[in-house]
């Protein structure tokens, strides 16, 4: 019987094969395009307590002013999960077995937080230096494990499900997630706003949670079956695979393009981390508020999940891909409408900064669904690892926008960082409307 059946009909169950390799990770059974693997929804449970847009930038806040020291959250983040995958791709190409190469990062790294959170503990507000110092180091070792983690993990979803179900799948599970993101909200700003908690207690009991969360999601990742298909015999050593992205890039245009794409989009994003330091201090709106921006941004994760995995799988990923463009441009567009409007919005200055985090939300649910979707598309299906390491390494070179972000804040205003990244938003729709639908041409047919 085929791994995959192509043209499963519709409301049948997943005879997919998805289901076989998928069902120890469910608790029922999976109904097709609705599947529930509880690893991506915990690991997003556990990411609300760790949010890279509210919970963190908050706390670093609250420990110095410094708002490039604020964007370094988002430079160590990006950069310790991107910049591993081009040597885990390289040690994975040709191994048709890579389930363990998945399962042992994740329990190393993991842990690491659950420290940070009892160290927050111990030390106190004392010492703020030594707090951020590690900040910084645990999310450096658990972004490293976690890249080594997502090669393997995409080759395997790669493997498992078939193109035109790839957007409903994963949509889906975003949305599990997501529908719990919402209610954990809630939670964190509950946590927050507790009197007899004060900072940095009220940190150190969410990160205890996340943590929690990030290691039942690592037992559930444990269970995954991994479909087993012909691959090279022999791993290509690193300096080979390095030699080949050029050629790779060169070969493939398809790939510059949505790399090219992705790029601007990222520069254009690069303001996210402070979205909720410009609600607290340019509009005095209060950090009590982190748990509704939270609740939105989790809301647009939802709104995405179903957008996007439907557009891609209707009209394809350039169609989510040029989508994404449009949110992401959304979001500073209506930060800037609530500092010029100021006051006189009264209420509802909270809730357009709202509507901004939820469309931050919306773009970040599109990475998965429709940037990444595409590099799987467009990719032989030998070399899967080698596009996705190389399409997320690429993205690293964008690791230092934030923090550069954050000096330039510093030394200008947030007005003038919200209208760089619309122009690096607006570059990055000229360079959408260049890729190419790769279902139109078979990927191991592409020039």
């Amino acid at each position: 019987m085929a791994l995959l059946q192509n043209n499963p009909q519709p409301g049948s169950f997943a005879v997919l094969r998805f289901d076989k390799y998928f069902r120890r990770m469910s608790a029922v059974a999976i109904r097709q395009d609705q599947p529930s693997p509880p690893e991506i929804q915990l690991f997003g449970v556990g990411m609300a307590f760790f949010h890279q847009t509210t919970v963190l930038p908050t706390f670093v806040s609250k420990l110095t002013d410094s708002t490039a020291l604020v964007g370094l959250v988002a430079t160590i983040q990006s950069g310790a999960w991107l910049l591993p995958q081009l040597f885990a791709a390289s040690y994975l190409a040709g191994r048709s077995r890579k389930r363990l190469f998945m399962v042992i990062p994740a329990f190393v790294g993991r842990p690491v937080y659950g420290l940070l959170a009892l160290l927050v503990l111990v030390i106190g507000p004392s010492q703020p230096i030594v707090l951020l110092v590690a900040l910084y180091v645990a999310m450096a070792i658990f972004g490293v494990t976690d890249a080594l983690c997502s090669v393997p993990w995409y080759d395997i979803q790669g493997k498992a499900i078939p193109p035109d179900r790839r957007g409903r799948v994963f949509g889906i599970a975003q949305i599990a997630s997501g529908l719990l993101g919402v209610a954990l909200g809630g939670v964190v700003g509950y946590i927050l706003a507790l009197p007899g908690l004060p900072f940095p207690s009220n940190y150190a009991l969410l990160f205890a949670i996340g943590t929690v969360a990030f290691m039942l999601g690592a037992g559930a990742l444990s269970m995954i079956r991994e479909p087993i298909v012909a691959s090279h015999d022999e791993r290509t050593p690193f300096r080979d695979f390095f030699r080949a992205i050029m050629p790779t890039l060169r070969s493939d245009q398809r790939l510059v393009r949505i790399v090219a794409t992705r790029l601007l989009l990222g520069l254009g994003m690069m303001i996210y981390p402070f979205y909720v330091v410009y609600a607290d201090r340019e509009l005095g709106l209060g950090s009590e508020h982190v748990g509704l921006f939270l609740s939105a941004q989790v809301v647009g994760n939802v709104i995405g999940g179903v957008l996007f995995g439907q557009i891609a799988d209707r009209w394809g990923t350039r169609a989510g891909a040029r989508a994404a463009v449009v949110t992401a441009s959304t979001a500073p567009a209506l930060a800037l409408l609530a500092g010029a409007a100021g006051p006189a919005l009264g209420q509802a200055q909270l809730y357009v900064i709202a509507a901004a985090f939820t469309a931050v939300g919306m773009t970040f649910s599109s990475y998965l669904i429709c940037f990444m979707n595409h590099v799987l598309e467009i990719s032989p299906k030998n070399d899967r690892s080698t596009y996705a390491g190389l399409f997320n390494t690429i993205n690293g070179s964008l690791l230092f926008v934030p923090a550069l972000a954050g000096w330039v804040l510093q030394v200008t205003s947030f007005a003038t960082v919200f209208a760089i990244a619309l122009a690096a938003l607006a570059a990055a729709g000229v360079a959408s409307l260049g890729l190419a639908e790769p279902r139109r041409q078979p990927a191991d047919s592409a020039p």
